[in-house]
């Protein structure tokens, strides 16, 4: 019984992270800021934001690639909690990327479509397909 216990609370706080599930790529790329290929170029840790709404994280600069949706200038710091919802990347390396701003900072959603660009072959696929480019 104790064990069956701990499974149950250790299965809650996994799917914690994904409270309103996985959305379609179709209906990510409708709800995003952004959605780009970029290459990561550079990690940062930064602390938690002042008014206590982020924890401390880390923000990757990241330099797009391919844009396809939102009128991206040059890179991008996206920003990526310490927590649950974190979203870690590897500099150097490039991803497929669905981008949404909260409290000023843009982040990625975990529970989302982004991915390493190696594993995302059939969501950017899909993603060429909805945004025609």
């Amino acid at each position: 019984m104790k064990y069956t216990a701990i499974l149950l609370l250790c299965s809650i706080a996994a799917s914690a992270a994904c409270v309103n599930g996985y959305p379609s790529v179709r209906k990510e790329y409708a709800g995003a800021k952004y959605v780009f290929i970029g290459k990561v170029v550079k990690k940062r840790t930064v602390p938690g934001s002042a008014d206590d709404y982020f924890l401390d994280g880390d923000t990757y600069r990241v330099v797009p690639t391919h844009i396809y949706k939102g009128n991206i200038k040059g890179p991008l710091d996206l920003f990526s909690e310490n927590s649950s919802g974190r979203f870690p990347m590897i500099p150097g390396r490039e991803y497929l990327l669905f981008v949404d701003a909260e409290q000023g900072r843009l982040i990625v959603n975990s529970c989302g479509n982004s991915d390493l660009l190696s594993h995302a072959e059939k969501a950017v696929a899909a993603v060429a397909r909805i945004s025609h480019r």
